[in-house]
């Protein structure tokens, strides 16, 4: 069980973590190769950025005295940086090129975790941050499955 003081991170790096899949887009084929990245590059490179991803949102956890999780104009700030971030991502996912076996899963979970975002993007902040469950779960437990453990990594209690 999360800690009601973590909670709001774990939601939120959740959220990112899943979605940070996208950010591989980032580091999509240089132009110089033209073609698809090795799977072990692939893996290299998705968790490389995945990591940057997650501390990108660590740095911008509203600092609080008060335990919980964020609420207000702070509150609301930290989430719209991880839908606009998340967004951004997957939007950059579209020019990645896997490799042949891992695409269809790739597709798959980026499709879910678009669905994932718009369903807590329409519900709101409040909802997210007071959530006890973890929406992206089962995308983070696919995302390890593939190699990319950072894209579904739970920070740290």
């Amino acid at each position: 069980m999360i800690r009601s003081t973590a909670r709001y991170r774990t939601m939120s790096c959740a959220a990112l973590s899943a979605l940070a899949l996208a950010a591989v887009a980032g580091c999509a084929v240089s132009p110089e190769s033209g073609g698809t990245l090795s799977r072990e590059e692939f893996l290299k490179q998705g968790n490389t950025i995945c990591a940057e991803g997650n501390a990108e949102v660590a740095a911008a956890v509203p600092e609080s005295e008060v335990p919980g999780p964020p609420s207000g104009p702070e509150g609301e700030a930290f989430f719209q940086t991880i839908v606009t971030v998340s967004k951004k991502q997957m939007d950059g996912v579209e020019a990645l090129k896997a490799p042949a076996d891992l695409k269809p899963e790739v597709d798959s979970i980026l499709s879910d975790a678009r669905a994932i975002l718009a369903d807590i993007e329409a519900k709101g902040s409040e909802e997210l941050f007071a959530s006890e469950e973890d929406p992206f779960a089962a995308v983070n437990e696919r995302l390890k499955a593939i190699g990319l453990t950072e894209c579904a990594e739970e920070p740290a209690e």
